[in-house]
């Protein structure tokens, strides 16, 4: 499953893929799409999260996989890394309230499977 959405002009893409045993998501895009952040999540809450140095990314990883792992009742991988040239704060939380309404939409697909 992907799902796009558009914010500040700039797409973010998450991308779930089923496993045989768990979900594979990747959440990325804004100006520069790469890796910022990964945190593997079991479906009791339990997670690890890596993140680069100088990246902000985690908080998405880290609720992204927790929440999808809860709903799905698998183990999760989420990949993000989202970037946008000089955002300011509100824009940040512009992006993380899309990014929370993103997670609402495959939480709700997740769970029907």
């Amino acid at each position: 499953m992907t799902k796009t959405i558009t914010v500040l002009d700039r797409s973010i893409t998450a991308t779930v893929l089923q496993l045989d045993e768990g979900l594979d998501v990747s959440l990325l895009g804004g100006d520069s799409s790469h890796v910022g952040a990964v945190t593997f999540a079991e479906s009791n809450s339990t997670h690890q999260t890596m993140e680069r140095a100088g990246h902000k990314e985690a908080m998405l990883s880290e609720s992204w996989a927790v929440a999808l792992a809860k709903a799905s009742q698998q183990p999760v991988t989420v990949r993000c890394g989202i970037h946008y040239d000089h955002a300011s704060p509100a824009q940040i939380a512009q992006i993380l309230n899309a990014c929370t309404l993103l997670l609402g939409e495959i939480e709700a697909s997740v769970m029907l499977c």
